[in-house]
């Protein structure tokens, strides 16, 4: 197998985790009507095991924000951990997929302002 195939499928794995732990996030908050302050809070019952993160070997990142939603990310470039940060890198245009940025975040529902503007974007 080439490295780029590795590649691709670490993070196909990466998204399924990320997917999986969102979710699990969702449901905890559901439940107890917040979120958990670390994601250990979401094992046995929400999840089997801590998240994985298939880039670096370590566990997917988390925080709090003070809106009250949450950054789930993989520290991707260098594996140094940025805080989840979505600024998008020097060789990316506007493309705003979830390895764009120097961490993988998992995406945050847009704003009413984002949803209206990619609307206006898709009918031109």
């Amino acid at each position: 197998m080439s490295d780029r195939s590795i590649s691709k499928v670490l993070c196909v794995q990466m998204q399924q985790e990320m997917a999986v732990t969102a979710i699990a996030l969702h449901r905890y908050g559901l439940r107890t009507g917040m979120l958990p302050t670390d994601l250990s809070a979401l094992v046995p019952k929400y999840l089997p095991a801590l998240p994985r993160d298939y880039i670096n070997g370590k566990t997917l990142l988390y925080r709090l924000q003070p809106d009250g939603n949450f950054v789930l990310y993989s520290a991707t470039v260098g594996s140094k951990d940025n805080g989840g940060y979505i600024t998008l890198l020097t060789d990316q245009r506007d493309s705003n997929q979830i390895w764009d940025g120097r961490d993988a975040v998992w995406p945050a529902p847009a704003t009413d302002e984002e949803a209206t503007a990619a609307m206006k974007s898709a009918r031109n």
